[in-house]
């Protein structure tokens, strides 16, 4: 079983585990108006499908994030760039995970930004975010920090929702 960490800040965490839920379950994108409208998270959520364990902290529980990255085999930082204010906190938060010895010593194969499809556009989120999407297989915070995966992904119509199981799963 491939247990996957999923974090962010006010991003849509639960909207997305239940889309992806959706997708495996029936291969088909999830229409999201049929998708219950979930609350914020209160602490720890836990969602099993097919053979994954989706555990996602709510944004309340940021000092504790840290925590249970030792106990997951993939990391998903989930971002709405449209939300341009939380972009510094989204930043430092990434940042922080990124340096986390556990994730270090296991490398960032399995750990995924995932940009959430929005009116903003791809290239303006990078230079938000300072993302460098040249680096082969993935991603670089310039200038030094290590790779790890981005994907662009819009849950409504199911685009890269594929290429984002086939990341997890590898």
């Amino acid at each position: 079983m491939t247990r996957v960490l999923v974090v962010g800040l006010r991003a849509g965490k639960t909207t997305f585990i239940q889309a992806l839920k959706s997708f495996k379950l029936t291969g088909q994108p999830a229409n999201l108006k049929e998708l219950p409208n979930p609350l914020p998270t209160n602490g720890v959520q836990n969602d099993r499908f097919s053979d994954m364990q989706f555990r996602e902290c709510g944004s309340g529980m940021l000092s504790q994030w840290m925590k249970y990255v030792e106990d997951c085999d993939a990391i998903v930082y989930v971002v709405n760039p449209s939300a341009v204010s939380m972009i510094p906190d989204v930043y430092t938060h990434l940042l922080g995970i990124a340096g986390n010895e556990h994730v270090q010593r296991n490398g960032m194969k399995r750990f995924i930004v995932m940009l959430r499809h929005s009116d903003i556009d791809v290239i303006e989120t990078q230079n938000l975010l300072m993302l460098d999407f040249s680096q082969q297989g993935g991603c670089r915070v310039k200038p030094t920090q290590p790779l790890w995966t981005a994907l662009n992904i819009d849950i409504s119509s199911g685009e890269s929702l594929e290429n984002f199981f086939s990341k997890i799963e590898s």
